[in-house]
């Protein structure tokens, strides 16, 4: 993934993607803080991917994060196990499973 910035004057970013079929984007706003949720496009296999743009400030520092849509945070007691994929099967092509340990902030 690569990055360019705009010309002076235009808080966004270019964001082209390398290795991988999807077209890049364009006028990314980081401007202003908040989320900010992009589609990308061709669509893979029968459903389209998304791209999450977090802008936030912190002490006088601009941070832009690009991330999944998706966030799980475990809040229990025990380990969760979560797998991602056609029917939730982790075996199946491009599944994914992941385990997430307690972080429960109560019970530390």
């Amino acid at each position: 993934m690569t990055f360019k910035h705009a010309p002076s004057g235009d808080s966004s970013i270019t964001i082209q993607f390398t290795d991988q079929a999807w077209e890049k984007l364009g006028a990314v706003p980081v401007d202003r803080e908040g989320e900010y949720t992009f589609v990308l496009r061709p669509r893979t296999e029968r459903c389209y991917n998304r791209l999450l743009c977090e802008v936030k400030v912190e002490a006088s520092t601009k941070i832009v994060t690009l991330r999944s849509t998706s966030r799980v945070h475990n809040r229990t007691l025990y380990p969760v196990e979560i797998a991602i994929g056609d029917g939730g099967d982790s075996t199946t092509c491009g599944g994914i499973a992941v385990k997430l340990g307690s972080t429960c902030l109560n019970c530390l």
